[in-house]
């Protein structure tokens, strides 16, 4: 399927590379087409945003950009540490600021209580990719990350950029959400529209993003 091959190939997109659908009471599967089990599962809107903006590679990570990017690698790392490169992974699971380590203590305790499951934090970038993908897409765990990312997102400011309004839900902004000085509102143009953060990349209509990735 067209759509699926082409999200496969983003680097922007990399979390929903080989996805898996969760389901209630059978097991995870590709499936290329439905409404994603986060878009019913979530049900606080600024947490589904959240979840979503993450996945749709819309928050404008300084270290996600094409393999044959040429931008230094100083111009690359985390903004809160500058200890390695700043991807979803680093920053959601491997970042030491102090507001995010908060944070993620907050979902460790959360999945431990509500869930009974005990996450075993990642130490690699590669560990840290897969473990993120286990809780996004799992049927259950997915309510208390989306809360996490969420929390993350407003501590970084929204990482600088918002996702333009024909790829939002329609939901309000997040309360209190601002612009930094360096935001830049993009235009949209349909499938040609460069996707906030990778920029260059086409994003296939808003349905298409929900429901086919």
């Amino acid at each position: 399927m067209y759509v699926y091959d082409w999200v496969n190939a983003q680097p922007s997109l990399s979390l929903l590379h080989g996805r898996l659908e969760p389901f209630k009471d059978e097991p995870s599967r590709v499936v290329h087409l439905t409404r994603r089990h986060y878009l019913h599962r979530v049900t606080v809107p600024d947490h589904r945003l959240a979840l979503t903006r993450l996945l749709c590679g819309s928050f404008r990570l300084r270290g996600v950009h094409r393999p044959d990017s040429d931008i230094p690698l100083h111009d690359r790392l985390c903004r809160k540490c500058g200890q390695d490169v700043e991807t979803p992974e680093h920053v959601l699971m491997l970042c030491r600021d102090t507001e995010t380590c908060e944070a993620r203590q907050e979902l460790l305790d959360r999945l431990r209580v509500d869930f009974h499951y005990d996450l075993e934090l990642p130490r690699s970038h590669a560990e840290a990719h897969l473990t993120l993908q286990g809780l996004i897409f799992h049927w259950h765990h997915v309510i208390p990350i989306a809360r996490f990312v969420h929390k993350v997102s407003k501590c970084w400011r929204w990482f600088g950029h918002v996702l333009p309004t024909e790829l939002m839900e329609d939901e309000p902004p997040f309360e209190g959400e601002d612009l930094d000085d360096s935001a830049v509102e993009v235009p949209v143009s349909g499938y040609n529209s460069p996707l906030v953060g990778e920029f260059g990349f086409g994003v296939p209509a808003r349905n298409s993003l929900y429901n086919i990735t």
